[in-house]
Parts: structure tokens; sequence; C-alpha cells
């Protein structure tokens, strides 16, 4: 292709994929002059797809182990058996294990939750059709993925390796692109003596009213999620078209609009005297949006208010509805307005989560669009419960916060979603299409200029502004501002278990918008309530508890929230430990330790047994009617041998386990949120003074995180 040595560069393999092949078309046509350095992203998006698969592996169990659980060992090569498919069970036995599968590496360092890193080689030795022992280097991604048909309970490997290889195009397409956008922000750093992103947003702020510090720190978020080794799959999209709604690539996506027969058009707002078109023809402008529907509608016939005037997604309009719901439009049910009505907006890090460019607002609540796209294990599409429960949740949790009041209500902020529509049509997954929810703009709860909202999935990534010369993680360049403000003279071993320890004890109610002020975690805000199931029981206890002194939680809001599966108490456990200790805490203790090799990993863990203890205790201590309840938890979280998780690669690979999942984002809440039941496997984490068993974990997006 084009003097592209193919062989050199190691994607022969990839050749057979036909968005490999639309990928690499794309570059050497659109992007010729950067052909070489996509080539080698795509090297560094196949590694990281590697390294996130192998540990997957090892893990959550995939492939047919003989021997469990597998104890890993530090600094030296790491041997483990598998059976193979081609053998009866009865042929492994203790005097004939030699004729198992081997797969082997040196593994490196091992962290808790049993995260690792290893070298290279990885070798694989097997038994050929002719029963010869064979030893194969794995070098790839798609060798990796072959060797899990071992595993019978896997029937989707062919569509696996597909997903794998979009996700890697994608990462090593975008990190690109992505380039000059990141050059700009060292060039300018470097023009006006600016040492950090903080110093950088601030400066842009103050340029710009209308720059979104919220957003910049989205749009650095490109090397997607830490643990799933499909980061960046969007599968449904075609090679433009990630280009065109990439949000890491800082471009404007133009919000479309419909109008949806109230026959069918279905709503849940916050405000119960509001309602969807009056709500959207005051937020954006009239001469944009209100006066030109009118005028549509007019002009076709059309009574305005028979229909829910609603924005949508581009894609929308433009592929899914024009192509699924045909009859709709020609019954004039469905309605798409021109492209030429269409409000400006950029797209975060979730990809279907847009924020409206509106002049004089820079609180536009922000907009999660369904999508028909696949984005890791899940299709992004949005069920009715998903809105029911994100409006009621919403209105529990500002009641909470009321009778919480200072300093709670100080240091956490609950993000409302204000409402959403959906499609009475509640059988056909198709119909989901049409649901979207609104939601408040982080930047409404800005407290000073300076103030630094950070999605937390941001944290990962690599600053483009170097400290030093030497490139630090976002999370390493706070810790060192924070270090270089607050703790001038302190080692800075004792400055990272300082920030640690504010850090966790803010956190600990997951799934966070990250506030910082000269690196100091100042302000928790959560979001995303459509996903969550909760403990009504205890709801109710403390409504029952309140009822003489009238300042509890009413019975009204409380019933309002909709059916949700049944879980036992260990379900919600189970998603505190996916969610809070191994998704998001164990992965910025990971960091620490990679980038601050004096820390103690252990001694991290430890800070954060002793601040939940100590939030534990003061609850216990602060009204009788809790008592139990924390009693309960302590025993679930400390006195068990195991806590309770969920696994994700192993989940994709079950069949038809990602499609029409109606819970599909496994976002962390305050009121700890339960998942789809998911395969199990029991691993390591370090906890407290000791190393404790952690059973079956599940592994959640942290995009905000989603």
């Amino acid at each position: 292709m084009e003097n592209l040595d193919l062989e050199i560069y190691k994607i022969k393999d990839y050749l057979k994929y036909p968005y490999f092949e639309q990928i690499l078309s794309f570059v050497l046509s659109q992007h010729k002059n950067n052909k070489i350095i996509f080539i080698q992203n795509l090297e560094i998006a196949q590694k990281s797809s590697f390294q996130k698969l192998l540990v997957s592996i090892i893990r959550e169990q995939l492939l047919p182990f003989i021997s469990t659980p597998l104890i890993l060992k530090p600094n030296t090569i790491n041997t483990f058996q598998f059976k193979s498919s081609s053998l009866e069970s009865s042929d492994i036995i203790k005097d004939q294990v030699v004729v198992a599968n081997v797969i082997s590496f040196k593994v490196k360092e091992i962290f808790g939750f049993q995260f690792f890193t290893f070298e290279h080689p990885v070798v694989c030795r097997t038994r050929s059709n002719s029963n010869e022992i064979v030893f194969k280097e794995i070098n790839n991604c798609l060798e990796l993925i072959e060797l899990l048909r071992e595993n019978d309970s896997f029937s989707e490997i062919d569509r696996f390796k597909e997903e794998i290889v979009n996700s890697f195009c994608n990462m090593a397409l975008i990190s690109t692109l992505a380039q000059d956008n990141l050059n700009e922000i060292k060039q300018t750093s470097l023009k006006n003596n600016l040492c950090t992103l903080s110093e950088y947003s601030d400066f842009k702020s103050k340029k710009e009213s209308s720059f979104d510090k919220f957003l910049f720190y989205d749009q650095l978020h490109i090397i997607g999620h830490n643990i799933h080794p499909c980061c960046k799959l969007r599968s449904g999209f075609n090679c433009e078209e990630v280009v065109q709604y990439a949000y890491e690539l800082n471009q404007q996506i133009p919000i479309r609009f419909i109008g949806l027969h109230k026959s069918v058009g279905r709503y849940s707002m916050i405000d119960e005297n509001d309602n969807p078109s009056d709500y959207f023809q005051r937020l954006f402008p009239s001469d944009v949006v209100g006066d030109a529907i009118q005028l549509y509608c007019k002009d076709n016939q059309l009574n305005i208010n028979d229909y829910l005037i609603c924005p949508m997604h581009p894609f929308q309009t433009t592929n899914t509805l024009p192509n699924q719901f045909k009859e709709e439009l020609d019954n004039r049910v469905l309605i798409i307005f021109p492209e030429s009505i269409q409000v400006p907006s950029y797209s975060t890090a979730s990809i279907r989560n847009v924020i409206p460019v509106i002049d004089y607002n820079t609180c536009a609540p922000h907009i999660k669009f369904s999508l028909p796209i696949q984005l890791t294990s899940a299709l992004r599409l949005i069920t009715k419960r998903c809105i029911l429960m994100g409006t009621s949740i919403s209105k529990v949790l500002t009641k909470i916060s009321s009778l919480e009041g200072s300093p709670f209500n100080e240091r956490v902020i609950f993000l409302q979603e204000l409402g959403g529509i959906y499609h009475s049509n509640n059988e056909e997954q198709r119909y989901q299409n049409f649901s979207m929810i609104w939601k408040e703009n982080s930047n409404k709860y800005l407290r000073t200029p300076n103030d630094q909202p950070i999605s937390s999935c941001s944290l990962f990534n690599t600053s483009p502004i170097p400290r030093q010369q030497v490139n630090h993680s976002i999370l390493s360049e706070i810790l060192y501002q924070y270090i270089d403000n607050k703790c001038i003279g302190m080692i800075i071993e004792n400055g990272v278990n300082e920030w640690f320890k504010r850090y966790t004890t803010l956190l600990l109610e997951p799934f966070i918008i990250l506030f910082t002020k000269q690196g100091e975690p100042v302000l928790l805000m959560l979001k995303d309530w459509s996903g969550c199931n909760v403990m009504k029981e205890r709801l109710l206890k403390h409504q029952e508890s309140q009822l003489n002194k009238g300042d509890g939680i009413p019975l009204s809001l409380i019933e309002e929230i909709p059916p949700q599966r049944k879980l036992g108490n260990l379900g919600y456990y189970k998603t505190f430990a996916h969610s809070v200790l191994q998704n998001h805490i164990g992965q910025i203790i990971i960091q620490i330790c990679k980038e601050f090799t004096m820390i103690d990993e252990t001694n991290l863990w430890d800070i954060t047994y002793q601040v939940m203890r100590s939030q534990l205790l003061k609850l216990k201590s602060s009204t009788a009617a809790l008592y139990n309840q924390v009693i309960e938890d302590e025993r679930y979280l400390f006195s068990e041998t195991s806590v309770k998780c969920t696994s994700l690669t192993a989940m994709r690979l079950i069949t038809n386990y990602h499609l029409g999942s109606e819970n599909v984002d496994l976002k962390s809440k305050l009121l700890v949120v339960a998942t789809k039941d998911a395969p199990s496997i029991y691993i390591r984490t370090m906890f407290g003074d000791n190393l404790k068993e952690v059973a079956e974990i599940t592994i959640s997006d942290i995009m905000p995180i989603i």
C-alpha cells in the first residue's frame, strides 16, 4: 500500500479485517504526511491492548486453568497450565499433566486486586494436530485471543477479534490526529510560562469566556478505559464517523432536532409542571431553533402542539431514524427537522454526551443521547427505566443533601438529571433510539475562577506539559502541584500520602468529578443516576425513623423510584468493591506507585481502610437508627473472607451478553449500585494490614465517569 512496508511494521495480519483496511486507506489518503506516526501509534495501541487483555485473562481466569486460584510471583517467570479442548478430562492426571497447554511470561510487579505488569516474550506451549509439542511466542492481540477458544463458554471469539482491532485502530488514529491539539497546549504553555494544565486552563478561561474547563480535561482522555482491552471500541461508526464524533479532537458537532408525536412520546422531568418542548425552547435561542421550527411546522401543515420537540444526536437523524423508522416518518409520527435547524455542541468523554454551545450560557445542561454504537461491551442505548430512575433518584439525593446540611453539602454535589424523553414502545429495543437525558452542568457549581473540574478518567492520561522535561500523568501533575504548594519542605513520600488521604476521604462515594485547587481535592461531584439500584429498605427505615420529626425523605419520593431487580445485600457491596475499591481507588494507587516508586502500595491501602473505618464509626455513633446498618456494612466490607465483584472481559465473551443490556453503563453511584449478574473469579487485593481475598471482580467503566 503506497510504499508502506507491511512486513516491517508487523501489521500484515490485520489486513483481513475490513475496518483496519478502511482506517489505513483513510490515513494514506487524508493524512498521508502522518502515516509513519500513525503506524507508530498503532504499535503503541496494540501493545496497550495486549497488556490489558493478558492481565484480564489471568485475573479473570478466562482460560481453563488446571490449578486455581492463580498465584502470581513478582520478578520471575510465571507459568500457568490450562486444559486443551482437544483433551479429555481423564488425560489430565498427575503424571501426564505435561500434555496440558502452558502460557508463561515474566511478571514484574504485582498490585492490589491482582493487577500486574509483565515483560515479553509471552510464550505458549500447545499440542499440534499431529500431537507434537509446539512452542509459540504470542506477539499480538489476535494470537492471544485465539487461545480463548480453549474455553467452551466463549463463542464470540472471531467477533471479539474484530472488536479489539476496531479499538486499537481507533486509538492509533485518534492519537495521531489529536497530536496537533496537544502540541498547541504545550507551545502555548512554553510561550506563556505555564507549568501545569491548571495554569493553562486558567489562562485560557481568562482569555476566552466560553472556555469550558470540564470539556478541556475530558478531551485529554485519549488512552480510553484503563482496564478494558477494547478501550476505544466504537463499533457502528465507520472511520469517517469515528473522526467526526471524536471528542478528543476538539471539534463541534451539530445538535439536530426532531418532533415525536405526543401519542407515542413520553417524558419524565424533575419539575412536574414543565415539559420538554417548553424547556428546550427556553434553553435554545428562539431565532435559531424556536422560530425556525414553528415556521417549518406551519409550512408543512403540522400542529406543533401535537409534538414533543427535542434535540437529537446527528448520527441518529442521518442514519438510524431514516433507516429504521420509515413508517413513522411517512405517518408523521416522527418529524426530522431540516439540517439548517441546529445548535453547535461538543462531545464529552462518553461520546454520546454533548455540551450545547449557547452564547452567554456556560452552564447549559449536558445532553445524553441513545446511540446504537458499541463502546467497550455494550450498546449505548437508554431504557425507559434509566430515565425514570434518573429523575426520581435526583429528587431523593437533593433531599438527602438538604437533610445532611453543612459541611456535607459543601463538599459533595449531586448533579441532577433534570429530565428525559423516551418512546412509549417499551418492547422493541429499536425504540430506545429516541431516548435522551439532560442533566446539570458541573460549571454551575464552580466556586472560584481557579477551580479545576476533572473527570476521574482523565487523571490517567499524560499531561502535554512536561515537568523538568519529563511528561507525567495528569494525576502525577496534580500531586506535584499539591506538594509544591501545600507541603513545602515535606519529603515527597509524605506529601503523596497526605494528598491520598484527603482524596480518599473526599472520594469514598464513587464516580466523581474531581475539583482541585492548587492540586488539593476540595469538592466531589457525583453524577449519572439512571442505571443505579437502591436499597429501598434503608430509605424506608430512614423515613419511618424521621416520621414524627417531619424532616425525613418523603414517602412519595421513595415510592416514585421505579421497580428494580431484587438484589441480596451482597450485590450492593459487590458494586462498591468493583467501582470504588478496584476500579477507582485501586487504579489511582497503581498509577501513584508507578510514578512515585518510593511509595508503598500497602500503606495507601491502609489509608483507604482507615478512612472507611473512621467514616463508618462516625455513622455508627451518630444515631441509634443507623447502628445496625453500619454493623452490617462493616461485616460485609471487613469481616467476610471475601467481597463480591464481577468480570468484564468474560462478561463480553458470553454470547450476546452485551446486546440489549438494560444497565449498559455500569456507573458508580453514591447509593451503591448493582450490575447485571456476570461471571465471577477470585482474586487478591491489598487491604488493611493483610492481603485479603476478594471474590468475583466486576470491572465497570471509569468513564465518568462511565
